[in-house]
């Protein structure tokens, strides 16, 4: 009997292990599992605190409430959350926590660190439709501030996430080194084309590259600089290899079916080939001194995407006696004491567009063979609305943090300025780059679908900008 007795209370100490481990595993598998938290994001403040609307489950009120409070930060953590603004994942697509059980086990426990970085902004508990009565307790939505800027640096401290500027850092943008227009001009390196009537100057880089030896001694020296700072680089003059038969056709791009014409800059399919960050033009002087000469540089760092200035850096050298293979030692000198500063301003550009998304231009027009315009009304989401009315509230959902701006529009077209769009997005479960084309590309295929089931076609102007045309493909 005595023996029976201690097998029977083995095998109750067994069992209770095995139990307890598996809990423990289901437990551990919560933080690494797709769970859709119900969450929804209702404002973000530019204190880095988020408020959302979060759904949790308990046996009584106060414990939903508690597992609201640790939904809000789970989802912020590992999923992000949408609404009226998308809040992004602290931890990437793709990264691996499982090596991490352990942190978010203890973080995530009763009285655990994630509630230094929630507070419950209703008055009480939630009543009416936010409070409702389930089989085995209640479900309760509540109004949560999250402070996530606060959360990712306990993350980033911790070594869960690596910091944005350690990312940054180890990302600088990609640089391609041009002589400014300027320079090409007064140097006679340009060519007139035909811009839909209106007849444009743009420089010509290829003849520039082959007739000055001096120009390819500046970009050599310029590209060293720059690479010896950290900086990737894309060369003008392989880039020009590349696409110079592009140059017979650049203005001829139509649609299949009624031939419509769309123009594009030559330097726009450059950019295209070469999909540089950020353009930076050098322009240089040489002055006489008496029998000295000495040389002022300019570089100016241009926004590739918008064609905006985000850096910029102009010196002058010591007059010294010239010779041709001096040239780029001289322009060194005239800027080597501003090139850090200059540096420093191209990767805080950087820094903005990962943390608030790359600035882009859409374009969306209407094909005269449409059988449609942008007045055109469709029952959305339960009201009647125009076309062009719905493609404001698409942008509205897909720009980050909604920041984009409608400068004009008609029945016939609709023109979006400083669209932000995120570096990256999901394609068949990959993260991929995203550019200006793949996000017209969403909006496209957000037209084909029904009430809409419209065809369009895109066309890509440069980096940064892009026309989307509803009517033919």
């Amino acid at each position: 009997m005595k023996h029976f007795l201690i097998t029977l209370l083995a095998v109750f100490i067994v069992h209770g292990q095995l139990l307890s481990q598996g809990r423990g595993k289901q437990q551990r598998i919560l933080w690494n599992s797709n769970i859709n938290y119900e969450v929804e994001t209702l404002a973000i403040g530019d204190d880095g605190v988020n408020i959302l609307r979060v759904w949790g489950y308990g046996k009584k009120i106060d414990d939903a409430i508690m597992k609201a409070k640790q939904n809000a930060v789970a989802a912020i953590i590992f999923k992000g959350a949408k609404g009226a603004d998308d809040i992004p994942e602290i931890t990437p697509f793709g990264t691996n926590t499982e090596e991490f059980q352990d942190y978010f086990d203890k973080f995530f426990s009763v009285g655990g660190e994630y509630l230094n970085y929630i507070s419950v902004t209703n008055d009480g508990a939630p009543k009416g439709k936010y409070q409702q009565k389930m089989k085995k307790g209640y479900k309760v939505g509540v109004k949560v501030a999250v402070l996530y800027d606060n959360l990712r640096k306990k993350l980033e401290s911790d070594s869960i996430v690596m910091s944005i500027d350690n990312i940054i850092d180890g990302q600088n943008p990609i640089i391609m080194v041009v002589p400014s227009d300027n320079w090409c001009i007064k140097n006679g390196f340009f060519f007139e084309f035909d811009n839909q009537g209106t007849k444009e100057r743009m420089p010509d880089y290829l003849t520039a590259l082959q007739d000055d030896t001096g120009l390819l001694l500046v970009i050599g020296k310029i590209n060293t600089i720059m690479n010896n700072l950290g900086f990737p680089l894309t060369d003008l003059e392989a880039t020009l290899k590349k696409v110079k038969d592009d140059f017979n056709f650049q203005n001829l791009m139509s649609s299949k079916s009624s031939g419509s014409q769309i123009t594009e800059t030559p330097f726009d399919i450059i950019l295209r080939a070469a999909k540089p960050d950020i353009v930076l033009q050098v322009t240089w002087e040489i002055r006489k001194t008496g029998p000295k000469k000495s040389v002022t540089c300019i570089l100016r760092g241009l926004d590739s995407y918008t064609s905006k200035q985000i850096a910029g850096a102009q010196g002058t050298g010591a007059p010294s006696f010239m010779t041709s293979d001096r040239l780029p030692i001289l322009v060194e000198e005239a800027i080597i004491e501003h090139i850090d500063n200059f540096s420093d301003q191209l990767k805080n550009h950087f820094r903005d567009i990962n943390k608030n998304g790359r600035e882009i231009r859409l374009q969306v027009k209407i094909w005269e063979s449409s059988p449609v315009d942008l007045e055109e009304e469709y029952e959305f989401k339960g009201e009647e609305a125009e076309l062009g009315t719905i493609i404001n509230y698409w942008m509205s959902q897909n720009a980050i943090k909604g920041r984009f701006n409608k400068v004009s529009g008609s029945e016939n077209f609709a023109s979006y300025e400083n669209v932000r769009i995120p570096l990256k997005y999901k394609l068949f479960g990959e993260e991929v780059n995203m550019n200006t084309d793949a996000f017209a590309k969403k909006l496209r295929k957000f037209l084909r679908k029904e009430p809409f089931d419209l065809e369009s076609k895109i066309i890509p102007v440069g980096l940064g900008e892009a026309w989307l045309i509803i009517g033919e493909k």
